[in-house]
């Protein structure tokens, strides 16, 4: 494994661990020991890797549910905001790498698969806020239709985030939508009096849980039991 892969695969398992200041000091440590080299595409890359550690935090807090602050002459800073702010400088930096050195193809490689992933998180922000609209908003709240979205978003980011330094993100990202698709089914069961298949599903959703769980090295966690509430 290249260098720069090998930093990436630290980073991006730092982040996955939710240790993100930890995470933004290797990027300031890469570009440290960089600083006498011209970087060209990899300090590009290395400039945005700060926003994705600062959105990730926000977002393993549920920062989408925080008040947002947009007013006249106000810029939108939303995790929304930041997710897709990352996602057009990801994109800006795919399009303008086009050289033949190795590391200018991985920097293209991983914008474009980040890309991916940021577009992943605003769709499971739009996932929850629907589910929470939902939960304030009606007595009885539609499952079926939080199933259909949560599978579709799973159809579409199956293939994603296939680099081998983005791993660590997406087993996360693919536990974390697993885990809502299990307890999804286990409400549908449930209302429908098929007990034995909802004690399954939320089988399921435990031993994904604790999978993911395990993959956490650090003190800097969450409850994973706050983290998905269901009414």
């Amino acid at each position: 494994m290249d260098h720069e892969e090998e930093f990436l695969s630290n980073f991006f398992t730092l982040v996955s661990q939710l240790c993100f200041d930890k995470a933004k000091e290797s990027v300031e440590k890469e570009k440290e020991s960089c600083r006498s080299m011209q970087m060209g595409a990899w300090g590009m890359l290395l400039a945005d890797l700060p926003q994705i550690a600062v959105a990730e935090r926000s977002y393993a807090d549920l920062g989408f549910f925080h008040t947002k602050n947009k007013g006249f002459l106000r810029k939108d800073n939303s995790l929304r905001a930041i997710y897709e702010s990352s996602r057009t400088d990801l994109r800006r930096l795919e399009e303008s790498t086009r050289g033949t050195y190795a590391i200018e193809a991985t920097v293209a490689e991983v914008s474009g698969q980040l890309c991916q992933f940021v577009t992943a998180r605003i769709q499971l922000i739009d996932f929850y806020e629907k589910m929470y609209s939902m939960g304030i908003n009606s007595k009885a709240i539609k499952y079926q239709e939080l199933l259909q979205v949560m599978t579709g978003i799973v159809d579409i980011h199956s293939l994603s985030c296939s680099h081998l330094s983005l791993i660590a993100i997406k087993t996360a990202l693919t536990l974390e939508c697993e885990i809502l698709l299990e307890l999804l089914n286990a409400q549908i069961e449930v209302q429908n009096w098929r007990f034995l298949p909802s004690l399954m599903a939320l089988y399921g959703a435990q031993t994904r849980m604790s999978a993911w769980e395990r993959t956490l090295q650090s003190k800097e966690r969450i409850q994973f039991g706050s983290f998905f509430l269901f009414s």
